[in-house]
């Protein structure tokens, strides 16, 4: 495991080196071509400045997103995709840094526009190269692991090539090995049975092997076949054993892993795993997210406070206990778009309820107030739950934080929508809410994000949200 990391810091320091020198390389032409003849970026400030931030916002991006996880098997047009995606995250998040600090007088969407395209072809080559020099000095050079795979004799075929479809790219099968000593010559997948598991232990104390892989359903009852990976292991050989989880045969693989609570190892099964690194980006991008959101709240409050007075009886912000994660109470803030006696109310409102299943929504909502439909229709009303990120309660992305009403009435397969953070925005709301009016659907849209999530995944949503709330889609 430390091996593998280190292995992908490495080639996440590797993409970051190659996109910046595109970044640098982009920026020169973006403004040579601007201005009609070579211009020096190094000389002057604003390019400068968005090198450093661009650069900042790559860091990011390799790092935390998961983006390079599958680098090194994409084809040159997923990789241009893939260079497209990054190029949109940096200039989204240049023009919001931008914006934030005023610096957009200092901008042009021309240079932008250069830069972007030039990005996206150098990063989108660098990338091949890279990858195809890695792949030249790993797979077939002395830097991969050699793994010898031991199979059993009925289904050696099936097992060595799903196993080598899936193989981490720093790994190389040299061989296989078997119960059975006729198979020994015979070839699968490009692999070869160069031994059978009579003779395996000789086979490593004379051939180079860095790894052996046992595959075999038979390990437990095969006291030969123990000793003589107990002796490989001696040897300084890593073996790998292949635990058969039948019980949790119905789920992906990357929801059940191994882990060690005190002295006692286990097998955790999750749909909600996050490495340190992801669960960090995660926090980072929910504090400074929030902070941001909150710095807004506070300018909308003193401009919006005293109409949502005027207009009708209650207070300015409305609290609401929701449920949280796994069950947890909180308090989730809005501002009032109803009256003050909404909450008694809606008993008498729930046979014109527009949702099938355990929410409740109406469109002509006889409890909203004049200014209660203008700030729902531009999402205005959510801005206070920018408190809510602050405290911890919510992320900036995640599933709709249900009512305590709705939630005692959850079957198991719906409380799985609460084991995560709920957030402000989600793929709920970003896939047109108001037109969906199956409970089962918002569940439906919850599990994908909670099954596929990603830094990158929150990013686009994010962004599909800004784009949402300025053309007024989806919130009724």
């Amino acid at each position: 495991m430390y091996i593998k990391n280190k292995r992908e810091s490495l080639l996440n320091y590797i993409l970051t080196a190659s996109g910046l020198f595109s970044i640098v390389i982009s920026m020169l032409i973006a403004y040579s071509c601007y201005f009609g003849h070579f211009f020096n970026i190094f000389i002057y400030a604003t390019p400068i400045k968005y090198i450093l931030i661009l650069g900042a916002e790559l860091f990011f991006v390799n790092f935390f997103t998961g983006l390079n996880r599958s680098f090194i098997y994409r084809g040159i047009y997923r990789e241009a995709i893939t260079a497209a995606e990054i190029a949109l995250v940096l200039i989204s998040g240049l023009i919001l840094i931008l914006f934030w600090f005023h610096g957009l007088t200092d901008s042009r969407r021309l240079i932008v526009t250069y830069f972007a395209i030039g990005f996206v072809i150098l990063d989108s080559a660098s990338r091949s190269v890279i990858k195809l020099f890695l792949l030249s000095i790993f797979k077939k050079g002395k830097f991969a692991s050699r793994v010898l795979v031991v199979a059993d004799p009925d289904d050696f075929r099936l097992a060595v090539r799903t196993f080598d479809k899936e193989l981490d790219w720093t790994r190389n099968v040299i061989g296989v090995s078997t119960s059975d000593p006729s198979l020994i010559g015979k070839r699968t997948h490009g692999k070869k049975v160069i031994c059978s598991n009579e003779n395996l232990l000789k086979y490593l104390t004379r051939n180079s092997v860095d790894e052996v892989v046992v595959l075999s359903k038979y390990y437990d009852s095969d006291e030969s076949l123990k000793d003589t990976l107990s002796n490989a292991e001696e040897m300084g050989i890593k073996v790998d054993i292949k635990v058969n989880l039948t019980l949790f045969d119905y789920m992906p693989s990357s929801f059940v892993k191994f882990d060690k609570i005190g002295n006692v190892q286990c097998i955790s099964v999750s749909r909600t795993y996050m490495s340190h690194k992801k669960l960090l980006a995660k926090h980072l991008m929910d504090f400074s997210g929030g902070l941001v959101g909150f710095l807004i709240f506070c300018c909308f409050y003193v401009v919006l406070g005293p109409i949502i007075k005027l207009d009708s009886k209650g207070p300015i912000l409305f609290s609401q206990p929701r449920v949280g994660k796994n069950g947890r109470i909180f308090k989730c803030y809005k501002f009032r778009s109803m009256c003050a006696d909404a909450e008694a109310r809606k008993k008498e409102l729930m046979s014109k309820n527009e949702v099938d299943g355990l929410m409740f929504k109406m469109q002509d909502d006889p409890r909203i107030t004049r200014v209660g439909r203008f700030i729902r229709k531009t999402s205005i009303d959510e801005l206070p739950q920018f408190i809510n990120v602050l405290k911890g309660d919510m992320s900036l992305v995640g599933t709709r934080p249900p009512t305590v009403d709705e939630y005692v009435k959850y079957e198991p397969k719906h409380k799985a929508r609460v084991s995560m953070l709920p957030g402000l925005t989600g793929l709920w709301q970003v896939s047109g809410r108001s037109d969906i009016k199956n409970f089962e659907d918002v569940v439906r849209l919850d599990m994908k994000y909670i099954d596929n999530w990603s830094i990158l995944l929150d990013i686009k949503i994010v962004l599909l949200t800004i784009k949402v709330v300025l053309f007024g889609k989806g919130a009724k």
